[in-house]
């Protein structure tokens, strides 16, 4: 899913960078190599956790164009819809409405 969205989107100044918070580097390495990760993702420790009070894995977080959060989605009801809208809500811009949220509640 986030491939696809930075496939989408990074010629409108869209990333995606990943952060793994569990596991050891070569399993992480491993799995990603199963699987098509065409971003960066790098290891994470407990100062990410506290950096951006995450408290479920997975945790998606939106970072705007001037650098700061701008919007958080935790654990798996997320879905490719929802993102996508929010990633072009954010492009355009717009601010946030929280109306992406329906989407995880459906």
């Amino acid at each position: 899913m986030f491939s696809d969205l930075h496939d989408k989107y990074r010629n409108e100044g869209f990333e995606v960078i990943g952060i793994s918070l569990v596991g050891y580097p070569k399993k992480v390495w491993l799995s990603l190599n199963r699987v098509r990760v065409d971003f960066p993702v790098f290891m994470g420790n407990a100062d990410v956790f506290d950096a951006y009070s995450i408290h479920t894995l997975p945790t998606v977080i939106f970072i705007g164009r001037d650098g700061n959060e701008d919007d958080t989605a935790e654990g798996h009801e997320a879905n490719a819809i929802a993102f996508d809208s929010e990633v072009q809500r954010m492009l355009e811009g717009r601010a946030k409405g929280g109306e992406w949220f329906q989407w995880l509640l459906r």
